[in-house]
């Protein structure tokens, strides 16, 4: 079952990565006006399939799903009719042949950047920029930062989860200067904004391997105390009605 499971999974993931990458081949060379004979998801033997009948194009799906082709009219593979011969890929220019042998690999990173880009849109929750901890004898603690303020800027860059003020530290690497920090007090009351200067001396250089820029600056994300109470006892369920 698990082996079947793994199969299909395989088949459904790479079918339509395969079949993305075949129609930047198939597209492209349609585009430079090469005449396509097939365009096959799969190898071997034909399981499903049409030939449409405006273009004359084999439509299929193959027995085997480890990959596809694109079929093109070539005189080095038959014999091609002399009215068609213009249509034959050996006889393109050598930039459409170019462009067409790269348009799969070219779709493989449009794909790439497509599905990176959906990932990064999802909605997450994320911890408050607010401080919850300063390490003695670093970089925060020098500057008296106040815990339970939260961080708005760093060196007047707007940051709004920890990744970012992490990633605007780290971009200070090796410097010896004054890092500003921006906190706004977590009060309803008041909104208001103070900024605070860090010295920091040569900043994380000889740390120890592992050191991230939030621990080397000496200030920790506040962090939520939940306590450990259960809320709903579950049915037992029997071993033997899950398998």
């Amino acid at each position: 079952m698990t082996f079947l499971l793994t199969l299909l999974a395989a088949i459904f993931v790479l079918g339509p990565l395969i079949a993305l990458h075949e129609w930047g081949h198939y597209i492209v060379a349609r585009l430079c006006g090469v005449k396509v004979l097939t365009y096959s998801i799969g190898f071997g033997p034909k399981v499903f399939g049409w030939t449409s009948k405006k273009s004359g194009i084999d439509y299929r799906i193959s027995a085997l799903p480890l990959g596809g082709y694109v079929k093109m009219l070539d005189e080095r593979e038959g014999n091609v009719a002399k009215d068609e011969q213009h249509l034959a890929f050996n006889r393109q220019h050598p930039l459409k042949k170019i462009a067409i042998v790269a348009a799969g690999p070219i779709m493989n990173f449009v794909i790439a950047i497509a599905l990176f880009w959906v990932l990064f849109m999802t909605p997450s929750e994320q911890l408050a920029t607010k401080i919850g901890q300063v390490l003695p004898d670093t970089p925060a603690a020098i500057a008296q930062l106040p815990v339970g303020e939260k961080i708005v800027a760093i060196d007047g860059h707007d940051v709004q989860t920890w990744e970012g003020i992490n990633y605007r530290l780290a971009g200070r690497m090796g410097e010896t200067d004054n890092v500003s920090i921006t906190l706004q007090s977590d009060a309803q009351t008041d909104q208001s904004t103070k900024t605070y200067q860090a010295p920091v001396t040569q900043f994380m250089q000889g740390e120890a391997q592992g050191k991230d820029a939030l621990t080397s600056f000496g200030m920790l994300p506040w962090q939520p105390q939940i306590a450990p109470i259960v809320a709903v006892w579950l049915p037992m369920v029997p071993l033997a009605a899950k398998v």
